[in-house]
């Protein structure tokens, strides 16, 4: 398991606390909310370091807020 642990945190960029703390907020996040799947958004955006295009972005919303009603 610890091994599983370094590999995901190398691969992520990002301490296995954060990943953690991304899964919660993700699982208890209402992402049928356009507002609140963006804040999340951002939030992994801030996180990970990754700058995604805003028309790439704004797919992966709409795909998410209609996945979830």
């Amino acid at each position: 398991m610890p091994n599983m642990r370094r590999k995901l945190e190398y691969k992520l960029g990002i301490p296995m606390d954060n990943i953690s703390k991304l899964a919660k907020t993700f699982s208890e996040t209402d992402m049928s909310d356009e507002k609140r799947t963006r804040q999340f958004a951002k939030q992994v955006r801030r996180q990970t370091g990754l700058a995604i295009p805003r028309e790439m972005e704004d797919f992966i919303i709409r795909k998410m807020v209609n996945r979830r009603r």
